[in-house]
């Protein structure tokens, strides 16, 4: 267990709610909830902005830029988006970022 040090004046307000460890790992907890859901939703939001720009989501976009994919389909991505090389490394760095910090929040959250 890793261990932390506390301003004194939190240690004497936290000893009138009880068992001081007990409010930390609840605050914690409060705080780790919070930037977790703030990075959930920016990973949902990066991913909506792609799926918007490209029109499709990031297996459709995947399975028509694969190794079996039209040329003139690639030709027409590359003047429409010059960006989507770029563009698609993100989106799965957000995918995959996502879904982290949901597995890490379910480590946290009942469900």
């Amino acid at each position: 267990m890793t261990q932390i040090s506390i301003k004194k004046e939190y240690e004497d307000i936290l000893k009138f709610f009880g068992d001081i460890q007990l409010s930390i790992d609840s605050a914690l907890r409060r705080y780790i909830i919070d930037m977790g859901t703030e990075r959930v939703e920016k990973c949902e939001t990066e991913i909506r902005r792609l799926e918007q720009k490209y029109g499709c989501s990031y297996e459709s976009f995947l399975s028509r830029i694969g190794t079996d994919s039209d040329p003139s389909f690639l030709e027409k991505l590359s003047k429409q988006h010059p960006t989507w090389e770029a563009d698609f490394n993100l989106w799965e760095t957000y995918l995959e970022e996502l879904k982290r910090w949901k597995e890490r929040m379910r480590s946290i959250l009942p469900i």
